[in-house]
């Protein structure tokens, strides 16, 4: 199953590796489709670091973060929710 990390445009993130195989869903993880455009404190409509993703840090505390760590626990939740819908659903059928 592949697997790609989106930036707030719902573009493939820089860092996203595309797999070989077709992508089954793309999840935000923070970052353009450019490390420079990432970077960018200036640019559009989520300038760096508002285009990251804000999460938890080990020191309890808040930080903006990207990468595919931030993007992980949501295609945890979408597998929650189907196995809501299917309980009864192998990890082949969550898939």
């Amino acid at each position: 199953m592949s697997i790609s990390v989106t930036g707030p445009n719902d573009l493939r993130a820089f860092y996203s590796n595309d797999g070989s195989n077709d992508i089954v869903i793309g999840v935000p993880g923070g970052g353009y489709e450019t490390l420079e455009k990432t970077l960018a404190e200036d640019g559009g409509e989520w300038p760096f670091p508002l285009n990251l993703v804000l999460s938890t840090l080990p020191d309890e505390s808040y930080g903006w973060a990207a990468g595919t760590s931030m993007a992980a626990p949501q295609v945890t939740g979408i597998a929650a929710l189907v196995r809501e819908v299917a309980p009864d659903a192998n990890a082949r059928q969550v898939e």
